[in-house]
């Protein structure tokens, strides 16, 4: 087990965070977390010890800013972006210069409220294509707005989304491994199996 003393908090109203708590990035740098969609269970995993990555199918590396693991090769709708993952978000958000490099016509307006109770209005719209490594998603539904969090990572004029829980899980399991710097997503056994297939082919895609 692991336990932290002597650090400061903020304290939050527990009707925005919808928990007791929340552990923030600090606290998971030597750690991988493992969210498994299937068994409803999150794990936090020492990274030190050897872990398997039996069963992942898709293995991304990613470089590291500001606690948050940044995936740096992605594709929505043919234009590069960087893709943070956002375990504490329920959806998926991009900022407005990822908007308008891909022209997404604007939906509806929408508002969120964060765990500080700051509403966030943002503009819904739906991408045609989000690709990461030969993982396709389809018709993703994504909030565009500009956020601190955004410009704290030195993306207010880069196209860049946060993939929050809504498109998550859609994989059987996630891991999050900060100390070795990469995600690994278990895909469903049907597109694991149509994946398996073509890999020969050395370019496989997987839609979902």
């Amino acid at each position: 087990s692991n336990s932290f003393t002597d650090f400061v908090a903020p304290v939050l109203m527990r009707e925005h965070v919808g928990a007791d708590g929340i552990i923030g990035l600090d606290a998971l740098q030597d750690f991988r977390v493992l969210i498994d969609f299937r068994n409803h269970t999150i794990a936090v995993e020492d990274a030190a010890a050897k872990q398997s990555n039996r069963g992942f199918e898709i293995i991304v590396r990613a470089r590291h800013k500001l606690g948050q693991l940044l995936i740096t090769d992605a594709l929505v709708e043919g234009v590069r972006a960087t893709v943070i993952i956002d375990t504490g978000a329920q959806s998926s958000l991009g900022n407005i210069a990822l908007r308008d490099r891909i022209r997404a016509k604007r939906a509806q307006a929408l508002v969120t409220t964060d765990v500080n109770g700051v509403d966030l209005i943002g503009q819904l719209a739906f991408v045609r294509s989000l690709s990461i490594q030969g993982l396709a998603l389809t018709d993703v539904p994504l909030t565009f707005a500009d956020t601190p969090a955004f410009a704290a990572l030195g993306f207010a004029n880069k196209p860049v989304l946060s993939l929050g829980m809504q498109h998550l899980a859609l994989f059987d399991r996630v891991a999050i491994d900060f100390a070795r710097q990469r995600v690994l997503f278990d895909v469903p056994q049907d597109i694991a199996r149509t994946m398996r297939e073509v890999k020969r082919t050395n370019q496989y895609r997987s839609d979902f």
